[in-house]
């Protein structure tokens, strides 16, 4: 592979997967909005947005081998339904045009492993019932139906990932893992809203990266890529508290009814179809991310 078109590269999941293709040689065209991401001689940068992809015709070239398709509006109180349709899910639609109309061998398309609503039951799989309970998750479900319209009807191969909860450098620090790391950092209290009991799989960013670079081989269809196991709200208030050596920083609870749902996904269709397992343990990975910023802090 040669070339490969990165939507949303400017995004903390984004930048780390047009950072490795480049760095691998391979010829990134990453449209933006709003700032841009650091350069990299393999990586052109342009302007553009996935709402209005014609914009794009004179930039890209005929033939490229690939696609990433990140660029989405993201989970806000201000936004609609209409808003989440207009742009997660006609912008979807609009990325798999220019894919196509470029020839593109492989298309993965970026969702959210919690289209499927709540767990109960046991792990989850592909094969869940989707139940998404907010208008983010609804369009990021309807954008994985005009996915799977398309899938099958070219040459390209498409591919949606179930994304579990990311994290690593760069991650938004309004995250659960965010803010704990800012608390292990400061010795502040860890405040739990619910009973602490709340369980989901994280997974490390460059395991996402990896993921992709499997993508991009072999597979077609939908894929949970998450962690190898579930960890509860307390217990990676615990695992923080070990790593800062910091023994005596409290945790406390806060009375949340909806911050007790938990998640337990397994990946067997990934690690099978795709040969992808994750290598980065959250122990290891969040030992990394304290260890980074602790020296920027102190130095």
């Amino acid at each position: 592979m040669q070339s490969c078109l990165v939507t949303g590269a400017g995004g903390f999941i984004g930048r780390h997967i047009s950072l490795s293709l480049a760095k691998r040689g391979i010829r990134v065209y990453a449209p933006y909005r709003k700032s841009l991401p650091l350069a990299h001689p393999n990586i052109e940068y342009f302007p553009g947005d996935i709402q209005s992809p014609d914009s794009w015709e004179d930039i890209l070239p005929r033939q490229i081998d690939a696609c990433i398709h990140l660029a989405a509006l993201l989970p806000g109180a201000q936004h609609s339904s209409e808003d989440y349709a207009r742009v997660n899910v006609q912008g979807t639609r609009n990325v798999l045009a220019v894919a196509l109309a470029r020839r593109c061998r492989a298309f993965i398309n970026m969702s959210s492993a919690y289209v499927t609503g709540s767990c109960a039951g046991g792990p989850q799989n592909e094969a869940t019932p989707a139940e998404p309970q907010t208008a983010y998750h609804i369009s990021k479900l309807a954008a994985e139906d005009v996915c799977d319209a398309c899938r099958g009807t070219t040459p390209m191969r498409i591919l949606t990932y179930r994304i579990a909860s990311p994290y690593g450098v760069g991650m938004p620090q309004t995250t659960l893992m965010g803010i704990f790391l800012r608390n292990a950092l400061d010795g502040k209290p860890f405040v739990i809203w619910g009973t602490g009991e709340r369980c989901q799989n994280f997974i490390h960013v460059q395991d996402i990266v990896r993921a992709c670079h499997c993508g991009l081989r072999q597979g077609e269809g939908v894929f949970l890529i998450a962690g190898e196991r579930s960890i509860s709200t307390t217990d990676l208030a615990r695992l923080f508290i070990g790593i800062s050596g910091k023994k005596g920083t409290p945790i406390r609870y806060e009375a949340s009814r909806s911050e007790d749902i938990s998640w337990f996904f397994d990946i067997s269709k990934a690690k099978n179809e795709l040969g992808f397992a994750p290598r980065i343990s959250l122990a290891a990975g969040c030992r990394q991310l304290y260890t980074l910023l602790d020296s920027v802090y102190t130095s």
